[in-house]
């Protein structure tokens, strides 16, 4: 039963990074992204649905050419080597801690 549940939350926790990877890599941090990708395919096995697709094309793949493939693999090595809770630590401290202000209308 434990197995089972690990296997549910690790694919969860692999599909919620790789969400976080996107962020950075579209906030111009393609290292972070690289780290958190890396974390990702190590913690679990990633979804190949229309999604990760995507994410993958339009945010990850520009960061990985704009960052260089050697670089980005080493930064990626260095994701992977985070503990489960290291990983989400990473993910949770990359993100603003501002909510966003109100426009007046």
């Amino acid at each position: 039963m434990l197995r089972i549940c690990w296997d549910q939350v690790s694919w969860l926790a692999a599909e919620g990074l790789v969400g976080f990877a996107a962020i950075a890599a579209r906030r111009r941090d393609p290292e972070l992204a690289a780290q958190l990708v890396g974390a990702a395919r190590a913690i679990g096995p990633l979804a190949d649905d229309e999604v990760s697709v995507r994410l993958q094309r339009e945010f990850l793949d520009p960061a990985r050419a704009r960052m260089g493939a050697e670089w980005w693999e080493a930064a990626e090595s260095q994701g992977a080597r985070l503990s489960f809770d290291e990983a989400i630590a990473l993910a949770l401290d990359s993100q603003p801690t501002t909510a966003p202000t109100a426009n007046p209308s």
